[in-house]
């Protein structure tokens, strides 16, 4: 929301943010946080708010935007895998403006412990 609030993104101001040509592609790997959220009551928005597929998915629907919507998994380049994407989705007319980035969480020890000793993570952050 931050990052289109400062770009000066105004949705339907010019032909380039029509809402219906935004893109939006998003790196993420991890989603280790559903088998915290699997033991608890699984409601209607247990999908949609837990599996990374939906991730631009939301980013879209929040900000009604209909243009081409991608996750991007490639491990520790998927924030820079989405971001190339976004770029080709531009040079080659599939929209007219990216929204384009990436997170990633490990909320589970075995998966931090396991990259950690695979030594996948920085020390220095």
């Amino acid at each position: 929301y931050e990052a289109l609030e400062m770009s000066g993104f105004v949705p339907n101001r010019s032909p380039s943010t029509t809402v219906d040509r935004v893109g939006t592609f998003y790196g993420q790997t991890s989603d280790d946080y559903r088998g915290v959220n699997a033991a608890q009551n699984i409601g209607t928005y247990f999908i949609p708010g837990g599996i990374r597929a939906f991730g631009p998915v939301k980013i879209n629907y929040f900000f009604g935007l209909g243009g081409p919507s991608y996750n991007v998994d490639t491990a520790c380049s998927s924030s820079l895998a989405a971001i190339h994407l976004a770029c080709t989705s531009l040079q080659i007319g599939h929209c007219d403006t990216a929204v384009a980035g990436g997170l990633s969480v490990l909320t589970s020890p075995d998966l931090y412990s396991g990259l950690s000793r695979g030594h996948f993570l920085s020390k220095t952050g």
